[in-house]
């Protein structure tokens, strides 16, 4: 019979000790986690995690408010405001500090701010009044502009208030329309275009008929060949714009460079500067016909819009055109823009018909000539 090497005593003995040992890892275990809230959640953190590492498990951060505008209290630049910060217990805490069991703990993001207000002066354009009908304009009162003192948004430039402090005084522009000669000049707006230029251009070539091209900056740098065959056959280049931007929404900075760009680009395309400019939507004010001025460019609108643009048919376009034209008429058309094939059509039906009406088509700098009476 084999003696027992481990007699009850020394079992029992370790089996107290196996228990013990077993407990502390239980009890190490428990006291490894430590019960906190975050913004009212009960969360358990590592013994000795520091507040920063209790929001990391959260996901919460403290965020800086907004900086709003003061007019329309929109968000001018974002986490500008006020900043964030988070308390345990009511107080105010570092992110480094070690966080015991039982810490309430609040995550508070920070206030928006309203910016600051200025006071500024800003110049009021004069506005413009025309007389007359007809599409050269010439101006009979240069008129004045006017100030106003304004309070904004020192980030934002949003107008909270204004005052009128000067009016201004409107220039007057003459429309003029001609004296009775049968002269009618046709102009192209919005091209160069591919294909739909060329295609003007053949019928113009056909009919020897010159007309005058109003172009975009922005299709002259895409498209500079097409811009370059119109003054190879012997039509002015006027200036539209850069973007076919309305200039009395812009402000002076950008009203100077849409103009100069697309000069720019029509004497080094084209070869030759252009000596008009045709405002997009017909929209001037003081500010325009200065910079118009500064710029030596002449500008003009135009008689006769057949809506050529909106998708009219060849026939519709040709019906509107010779409805509308009288002695010293400014026809206006569209050659860029997109598919022009309607208007193809309309044109040599239109050059007919009004030829055999007695009429002679010119180019703007002939129509401008002093026999017209312009």
């Amino acid at each position: 019979m084999t003696d027992d090497p481990h007699p009850p005593a020394r079992r029992i003995t370790l089996i107290l000790v196996l228990v013990i040992a077993l407990t502390g890892l239980v009890m190490q275990g428990s006291l490894s986690r430590v019960p906190v809230t975050v913004n009212g959640v009960r969360v358990a953190v590592p013994h000795g995690a520091t507040l920063g590492d209790a929001l990391r498990r959260t996901g919460l951060a403290p965020e800086a408010g907004d900086l709003l505008s003061a007019a329309n209290g929109r968000v001018v630049r974002e986490k500008d405001g006020l900043p964030g910060h988070v308390n345990i217990n009511g107080a105010i805490v570092d992110l480094g500090m070690s966080i015991e069991a039982g810490d309430r703990i609040y995550v508070v993001h920070g206030a928006d701010v309203i910016e600051p207000i200025v006071e500024v002066t800003a110049v009021l354009p004069a506005p413009i009044e025309t007389r007359g009908q007809g599409a050269r304009l010439v101006v009979l009162c240069e008129g004045e502009p006017g100030s106003e003192l304004r309070r904004v948004g020192s980030v934002s430039g949003d107008i909270v208030s204004s005052r009128c402090v000067k009016p201004p005084q409107p220039m007057v522009l003459r429309c003029v329309n001609g004296d009775g000669t049968k002269l009618v000049a046709l102009t192209f707006d919005d091209g160069p275009w591919p294909g739909a230029t060329d295609q003007v251009l053949r019928v113009l070539d056909d009919h020897d008929v010159t007309a005058t091209f109003f172009m975009l900056g922005i299709n002259i740098k895409k498209w500079p060949e097409v811009a370059r065959r119109v003054g190879e056959a012997g039509h002015p280049v006027g200036n539209h714009t850069y973007r076919h931007e309305v200039l009395t929404d812009v402000d002076q900075a950008r009203l100077e460079t849409e103009l100069l760009w697309t000069t720019g680009l029509i004497e080094q395309t084209v070869g030759n500067r252009p000596i008009w400019f045709r405002p997009p939507g017909g929209l001037l004010n003081g500010a325009v016909y200065a910079e118009l001025q500064r710029q030596n460019l002449k500008p003009v609108l135009w008689t006769v819009d057949p809506q050529d643009w909106e998708g009219a048919s060849a026939s519709e376009i040709t019906q509107r055109v010779i409805a509308g034209v009288h002695p010293g008429a400014v026809v206006l058309l569209h050659d860029g823009g997109g598919s022009r094939d309607e208007t193809v059509k309309a044109l040599p039906v239109i050059i007919e018909q009004l030829q055999a009406k007695g009429y002679t088509f010119v180019s703007l700098d002939e129509l401008d000539a002093p026999k017209s009476g312009w």
